[in-house]
């Protein structure tokens, strides 16, 4: 009798629907095409987010007012113990341990980590050795952005619906050391899906972290979470998180993931202002089920 129960569930278990979702290998020369593609959408998306934060007006009113001849650095009194004190202060946040998280991976699950596929930074963006720890740092760069994010690619045998979710935490936090009043500071998590090295991405969103505008001496702000948690403060509807990333996959393509750190600055020479943003992804989960369809 055991033997026909065995033989019974053993041919409903091959019977049922199964979904496959690999991950894909790519060489040198394609993966400079799509880091260059990702460049790109990074810069469109975040020089909007700094038209937005800063306009004529205020850059009118900056170039208007007084320029002290002596700084005061933020009480360091000096522009070279101003940088060793950030110095010192994001090499602590930098070499802290990782936090950890509670996770049940649910039954069917594709759970996988590094080595990654891709790295990528841009102007003041860390993300050298991400592929292997699965980190990225963003700190300031004097009026424009940093960003610096990790990729992997993905295939499929089979249609399905995949929900792509990041897994570890990120952490944030800017203070300023003397009155600012035309600063201006933005950051955030970004998730990017691109099929086939197309030139417009399947999917991307970038919720904001924090936005400043204008800061007084001593004045900060700080968060934490985990990626997938990352949502811009609620208006309308609600919050949108980063993920899970929903996307249709068929066979023969090839998905691209990257998630990444952004933060955008409008800030005088010498500003005693320093902002960090950092994330850590020990892994990724992968759900999949049957594609939707519309009609």
């Amino acid at each position: 009798m055991y033997d026909e129960i065995k033989r019974h569930i053993e041919q409903r278990i091959s019977e049922g629907q199964r979904f496959s979702i690999e991950r894909s290998a790519i060489a040198d020369t394609d993966g400079d095409r799509d880091t260059s593609l990702i460049s790109a959408h990074v810069t469109s998306e975040l020089d909007r987010h700094i038209s937005e934060m800063y306009d004529d007006t205020d850059a009118a009113e900056a170039a208007a007012q007084p320029r002290d001849e002596v700084r005061e650095f933020g009480g360091l009194r000096t522009r070279h113990q101003l940088e060793k004190h950030f110095v010192e202060r994001l090499s602590v946040d930098i070499a802290s341990t990782v936090k950890t998280f509670d996770f049940t991976v649910p039954s069917g699950t594709r759970v996988f980590g590094p080595p990654y596929d891709r790295e990528w930074s841009e102007g003041n963006g860390f993300s050298f050795g991400g592929r292997v720890d699965g980190k990225a740092i963003t700190i300031p760069k004097r009026n424009g952005f940093s960003a610096a994010g990790i990729g992997f690619y993905l295939t499929t045998n089979e249609p399905v619906l995949a929900a792509i979710t990041p897994q570890g935490t990120y952490d944030w936090n800017w203070s300023a050391f003397e009155n600012l009043p035309f600063a201006r500071s933005r950051g955030g998590m970004g998730i990017t899906i691109y099929t086939n090295s197309e030139p417009q991405p399947t999917m991307s969103r970038q919720p904001v972290l924090w936005s400043a505008s204008g800061m007084t001496t001593f004045s900060g702000q700080k968060g934490s979470g985990r990626i997938a948690e990352a949502a811009s403060p609620a208006f309308g509807l609600g919050t949108v998180p980063l993920a899970p990333a929903l996307i249709n996959m068929v066979p023969g393509s090839r998905y691209l993931v990257w998630v990444w750190c952004w933060q955008t600055s409008q800030l005088e020479e010498d500003d005693a202002f320093i902002a960090f943003l950092s994330f850590s992804m020990p892994f990724v989960t992968i759900d999949a089920s049957p594609p939707i369809l519309l009609h």
